[in-house]
């Protein structure tokens, strides 16, 4: 299964977003070629165009083979700002 770790400490929150306090989720499938590497990258649920391009950075950027058996995997990037007093 994907680390969402790795994905999640290379996510950078667009900073209109930021300024604009926008929250979400971006759900994106991602068809995968025979070496496991993204070949296809299609946005299911959109966010913002700042959001939604740097979604799609993060899986183009992912270093390494995707470890899934599936040709096509479903992944939802949540976008949330960390909570400030």
């Amino acid at each position: 299964l994907f680390p969402y770790t790795t994905l999640f400490r290379s996510l950078r929150y667009p900073e209109d977003a930021r300024l604009e306090k926008l929250q979400g989720e971006i759900q994106l499938t991602v068809r995968l070629n025979r070496k496991g590497l993204p070949a296809r990258i299609k946005l299911i649920q959109r966010l913002s165009p700042s959001c939604n391009r740097e979604a799609i950075r993060l899986v183009e950027e992912y270093p390494g083979k995707w470890e899934n058996t599936e040709k096509e995997i479903l992944l939802t990037i949540p976008f949330k700002l960390p909570v400030t007093e």
